[in-house]
């Protein structure tokens, strides 16, 4: 239980961190180079986890591809 308290708390802190530097960087760059960094900076890293984890690729391989 103290497990998921304590993510809940990360998830938080991450969120709020997220958007204090998607807010700075669409200042100093414009919110359309912004969103395209928060994109394919979330995409990389997610690939890459779902990569090195193991996806289960039986699972996902009957979903409609734009899914």
């Amino acid at each position: 239980m103290t497990i998921l308290i304590l993510l809940g708390l990360l998830n938080g802190v991450a969120v709020s961190l997220s958007r204090t530097l998607n807010g700075r960087l669409a200042s100093a760059r414009g919110a359309l180079m912004a969103s395209l960094a928060n994109h394919l900076l979330g995409f990389g890293l997610l690939g890459t986890l779902l990569l090195l984890t193991g996806a289960p690729w039986g699972r996902l391989a009957g979903l409609d591809p734009w899914l």
